[in-house]
């Protein structure tokens, strides 16, 4: 059941990421065709755009690490020994689970403190910051189910070789 919730809250933020990306794309041609053809420019599409990049990329985090599609070292892949291969990943997946919490304290904390002292972003529009801030912090809160459920699994791989 925690693992079908994790994948399904995965899921569904990277659907959230790739419509965010998709509105990426409409903003900057909406600037772009704006500036070039009609000579104007769109302040929001400046300001939202920067906000929907880290959303979209906070969002589409999760899923790309349950998936396998994130950075990583291989160098630890060519060990032969099994048993210290295991427990080198397991102490990187509890490394994770504390970067992913940590993550999600960090953002949360800021965003309830944009809301609480009403902070707006600086350009034109003087968008609240907490608006972007706790996209941000959903994404993160997501990755940390996740990367609690592989932690789960390299200890229950590592237990089975016992």
């Amino acid at each position: 059941m925690f693992r079908r919730f994790s994948e399904e809250l995965a899921r569904l933020l990277a659907i959230l990421a790739a419509l965010g990306l998709l509105t990426l794309v409409v903003f900057l041609v909406i600037d772009l065709f704006g500036r070039n053809l009609f000579g104007f420019t769109t302040t929001f599409a400046n300001e939202w755009s920067s906000f929907v990049n880290g959303a979209v990329i906070l969002l589409a985090a999760p899923y790309a690490f349950l998936k396998g599609d994130h950075i990583r070292v291989e160098l630890i892949a060519l060990l032969k020994f099994d048993r210290v291969r295991q427990a080198i990943v397991l102490v990187a997946d509890i490394v994770c689970l504390l970067v992913a919490i940590y993550l999600f304290y960090a953002v949360a904390s800021t965003a309830w403190e944009s809301f609480a002292n009403d902070r707006r972003s600086t350009w034109v529009m003087r968008t609240p910051l907490w608006i972007p801030q706790a996209t941000l912090a959903l994404g993160a809160f997501a990755f940390i189910p996740v990367a609690l459920l592989r932690l789960l699994q390299s200890a229950s791989a590592l237990r089975a070789r016992d």
